[in-house]
């Protein structure tokens, strides 16, 4: 039979031909240890690898699909659903999508799936397919900092960096310059320090989802669809990091953003700075006025010819990178020269 429920936090987990890694993201999801009820959603995009076999195995041998329970399944013409709640962890719940046709390569929206699940729900937290959490605390940490401080947008956290094979490459990365201090950031913070937060620690508020869907409307770029979202969600308010490892993330040469051309993924990163600076509300002009600077932009542009061996090309953005801020340029280039045998930063700079 069906039941509706209500949930304080709906976990998104979007994934397609995970078939070696979905398990580890769906344990990291039932083991979250909370005092309130939370609903998983997870969509397989038509994965072709036998991933869904492994998610309607995991279904079977850890939620309770009884007819005496609140599971159900239903056919619908995008594909099948199952709903469920988990045998032992009486808070957990799993809303599983299995799509027909694959939504990513039509470039198809998938959230309106969702939208059963979403709309009771206060907080939503994101972890892919192929990425997962560590720690059984994750969602009651974040949900209790957010429940604390209504003027908070979003939670997040740090996270180690890993392998295919499930093994640590970097035990804890650099997300906030210079020394991963924990505290509150907003959008300043966020262009200056920050940069980019761990797709898989963040938990963020509902609430003016509808201004933010339009913001990042005019910023789409499929390479950096996440980075445009933590843009448009400090518009509206703060982050909070916490540094504490709560997740890992997976280096998979498979993803798209280790495939696409460097060059194809560099010209379009130039393409939604430009875009950025036209999305900002007119409080952030001179936030707006900074992201003209386009020294780091060539700088990208360079490294990724560099990448190709296409030297010459390489050379004339540097140069231009060098011209356009100078000092910024050296002080780079010092970076650069004193990491130069630190594998790890050779690694991270890829």
């Amino acid at each position: 039979m069906e039941k509706d429920c209500a949930y304080l936090v709906q976990v998104k987990c979007l994934t397609y031909n995970h078939v070696s890694y979905i398990e580890d993201a769906m344990n990291g999801f039932c083991m979250q240890q909370t005092d309130f009820p939370f609903v998983c959603c997870v969509v397989d995009d038509a994965s072709t690898d036998g991933e869904q076999e492994v998610v309607e195995k995991y279904l079977e041998d850890n939620f309770d699909l009884s007819d005496t329970s609140v599971a159900y399944e239903k056919e619908e013409d995008y594909g099948h659903v199952v709903f469920a709640r988990h045998k032992k962890n009486q808070n957990c719940y799993f809303a599983v999508v299995f799509l027909n046709e694959n939504h990513f390569s039509q470039r198809k929206p998938k959230s309106q799936y969702l939208e059963r699940w979403t709309d009771d729900a206060k907080y939503v937290a994101v972890c892919e397919g192929d990425d997962y959490w560590i720690d059984p605390l994750k969602l009651q940490k974040q949900v209790d900092i957010l429940e604390a401080d209504k003027t908070l947008m979003a939670v997040v956290a740090n996270a180690k960096m890993v392998n295919t094979e499930g093994e640590e490459l970097i035990a804890k990365q650099k997300n906030v310059v210079p020394n991963n201090k924990e505290g509150r950031y907003d959008l300043y913070s966020f262009m200056d320090k920050v940069h980019h937060y761990p797709t898989a620690t963040v938990c963020y508020r509902r609430a003016h989802l509808a201004e933010i869907s339009k913001m990042r409307k005019t910023m789409a770029n499929p390479y950096l669809g996440d980075w445009t979202f933590w843009i448009a969600l400090h518009s509206f308010g703060d982050f909070y990091y916490i540094d504490e490892v709560m997740a890992a993330y997976r280096i998979n040469p498979a993803s798209l953003t280790h495939t696409v051309d460097r060059v194809e993924r560099a010209k379009a990163n130039w393409s939604i700075s430009k875009s950025v600076m036209k999305a900002l509300p007119d409080k952030y002009a001179d936030l707006k006025k900074g992201l003209k600077d386009t020294s780091w932009m060539w700088e990208e542009l360079g490294l990724a010819y560099k990448a190709k061996r296409k030297f010459f090309l390489m050379g004339y953005c540097f140069v231009r990178s060098f011209l356009s801020r100078p000092g910024k340029a050296i002080r780079v280039f010092r970076k650069r020269w004193k990491n130069r045998h630190n594998i790890e930063y050779q690694k991270l700079k890829v």
